[in-house]
């Protein structure tokens, strides 16, 4: 569950706030403008790509009769992705949290902004004499290749990211499944899914994913956690999206994680209710379990 629809969220414009007091911090920075590229540089370029083919004078270069085709076919298909970018464009932006839009959400318009691009450049007398010279094609190429891996390696390639992920899957998850023996956790983890497919205890996602349409309010209202509580999924626990380090310190009591957790997971209200307790910790600390239970002390 990502979509507010019908509510609209001012997601966005949080977004631009936070890209704008953020310039210039470092990371952080990038990756808000990582979320605000890939949600905007395609619909501007699909209005910019628009107003250029409804523009465009027929007389302006003769074609022979076979291309004109070809350039109108690849024009009217381009026309309707533009729209369609567009219209998901602004379905994302009134519906979606900016922090839950991954590229996986703009395959087509990735696509269709390097495309557009190409066909609006097509015809350039430039173009045309770089297409004419094989010498600088080659370099062409080999520049693109070079930018390419320079941005993979620099922006895309996060190893000790994805190294995480792989050390708790094989070393992290067997000493969970042998802490807990013959014992099935019911967790509320905020992740993607990789503490519920690594250790496969059943687990209720704490970023709305798979959700059923009942709990759908309580994500709304800030209370999911509240409901897993209900639900019995009592042990709250995130990888990599919650830093709980904090958590980890011996001797942490019940009332430090009560006022440390009511933002997190989904929302817990009137976290005076409950009782915490660290119930387990990784040896570096960084992954933990917290124990959630009715406040037995009046």
């Amino acid at each position: 569950m990502k979509s507010t629809f019908p509510h609209v969220t001012n997601s966005f414009p949080r977004l631009v706030a936070k890209l704008w007091n953020e310039a210039g911090t470092g990371e952080p920075w990038l990756y808000l403008a990582w979320r605000f590229t890939q949600i905007t540089f395609p619909v501007v370029m699909a209005f910019v790509f628009l107003f250029w083919v409804f523009r465009r004078s027929d007389g302006r270069r003769p074609l022979r009769l076979e291309q004109q085709r070809r350039t109108e076919r690849l024009d009217f298909l381009l026309t309707a992705t533009a729209l369609s970018v567009v219209v998901l464009a602004f379905s994302n932006g009134l519906f979606v949290r900016w922090g839950q839009q991954g590229h996986w959400y703009f395959p087509l318009s990735v696509l269709f902004f390097g495309l557009a691009l190409i066909r609006m450049l097509d015809e350039r007398s430039w173009l045309r004499r770089l297409e004419a010279a094989p010498k600088a094609r080659r370099w062409v190429v080999a520049a693109l290749v070079a930018l390419t891996l320079l941005t993979f390696v620099g922006l895309q390639r996060q190893p000790a990211y994805h190294v995480r992920y792989s050390e708790f899957y094989f070393d992290e998850a067997p000493r969970l499944r042998a802490f807990y023996g013959r014992e099935r956790p019911r967790l509320l983890s905020y992740d993607d899914g990789i503490v519920a497919f690594a250790t496969g205890f059943p687990t209720m996602s704490g970023i709305g994913l798979a959700l059923d349409i009942d709990a759908i309010p309580h994500v709304r209202n800030g209370a999911l956690a509240n409901l897993a509580v209900q639900r019995g999924y009592d042990r709250f626990t995130s990888l990599v999206y919650i830093d709980m380090r904090e958590l980890s310190r011996p001797g942490v009591s019940s009332d430090q994680i009560a006022r440390w957790i009511p933002n997190k997971f989904g929302g817990l209200k009137a976290p005076d209710r409950y009782r915490f307790e660290v119930e387990y910790r990784s040896a570096d600390g960084r992954f933990v379990i917290v124990r959630v239970g009715p406040r037995t002390d009046g």
